[in-house]
């Protein structure tokens, strides 16, 4: 019989939000129209949950050539057990980290059945 992580995903989000912030990612995706070169239909999609900033791994940054970038590392939960995870290049501009634009780098994320998470490291940056 498989096994759910709804509990444990329950679990983590609320000790993530006890200790951090309400965070909402957002991403636009165009139809590029080959005839005439020109994007239409932006969609937007947005990722909420919440987070806690982590200390960060300098040679994850470097790795990721992030140094110079104001590099942040969140602990995040999505706001639902099964809810997608910021994909790469989302951003968010929440204030409790300072201000500014911030896109996702990395996400690594704690999926033990593979495939819903229970929590992901984020890796932003400006």
């Amino acid at each position: 019989m498989p096994t759910s992580y709804a509990e444990d995903h329950a679990s983590a989000k609320a000790d993530i939000a006890e200790a951090g912030f309400s965070v909402s990612f957002s991403r636009s995706v165009g139809t590029v129209d080959e005839a005439t070169d020109t994007v239409s239909s932006s969609t937007t999609t947005t990722y909420t949950g919440v987070a806690l900033r982590m200390p960060g791994d300098a040679r994850t940054y470097a790795a990721l050539g992030l140094t110079e970038r104001d590099p942040i590392t969140l602990l995040y939960a999505t706001d639902n057990y099964g809810d997608a995870l910021p994909p790469l290049g989302a951003t968010t501009s929440t204030a409790a980290l300072g201000g500014g634009t911030y896109t996702v780098q990395s996400i690594d994320p704690l999926a033990p059945d593979g495939n819903k998470a229970i929590t992901a490291t984020l890796v932003i940056a400006r």
